[in-house]
C-alpha cells in the first residue's frame, strides 16, 4: 500500500490540529479568566481596604474627641478616657461573644454573592450582546 493524498488522513490531521488549538485557546481563555477574576478581586480588596483605613483613622479621631468632651463635662480628663475605654471593652466583649456567629456568617455570605454576582454579571455580557466567543 502506497501513501497517496488520502483525503480522509488530510482531515484527520487537521481535525488533530484542529483539537489541539482548541484545547490550547480554552486554556488561554481559562487563564485569562482566572487573572480577571483575580485582579478584580483585588482592585476591591484595595479599594475596601482603603476604606477601613480611613475609618479607622476617623474612629480613633472621634475617639479621643469624645474623652476629651466627656472630660470637660466630667472635670477630669482621665475620667473621660476611662469612659471611653470602657465604652469599647463593652463593644469588643460584644464581638468576641457573638462575632463567630454573625460575622463569620456574614462574611462568607458576602464573599459567596460577590463571586456569584460576577459569574452572573460575565453571563450576562456574553450572552446578551449576541457575539459569539470563538474567536
Amino acid at each position: 500500500m502506497s501513501q497517496e493524498n488520502n483525503p480522509l488522513t488530510d482531515r484527520l490531521k487537521t481535525l488533530q490540529q484542529d483539537v489541539r488549538q482548541l484545547v490550547e485557546k480554552k486554556i488561554e481563555l481559562f487563564l485569562i479568566e482566572i487573572g480577571e477574576r483575580f485582579s478584580s478581586f483585588v482592585g476591591k480588596s484595595t479599594s475596601k481596604l482603603i476604606t477601613i483605613v480611613f475609618m479607622f483613622l476617623a474612629t480613633i479621631f472621634l475617639l479621643i474627641a469624645l474623652g476629651f468632651f466627656l472630660g470637660t463635662l466630667l472635670d477630669s480628663n482621665a475620667l473621660g478616657f476611662t469612659l471611653v475605654a470602657t465604652l469599647l471593652f463593652v463593644v469588643a466583649l460584644a464581638v468576641y461573644v457573638l462575632g463567630p456567629s454573625l460575622i463569620g456568617a456574614n462574611v462568607s455570605k458576602s464573599i459567596t454573592e460577590q463571586l456569584l454576582e460576577e459569574k452572573a454579571d460575565k453571563n450576562e455580557t456574553s450572552s446578551g450582546n449576541g457575539v459569539s466567543k470563538n474567536n
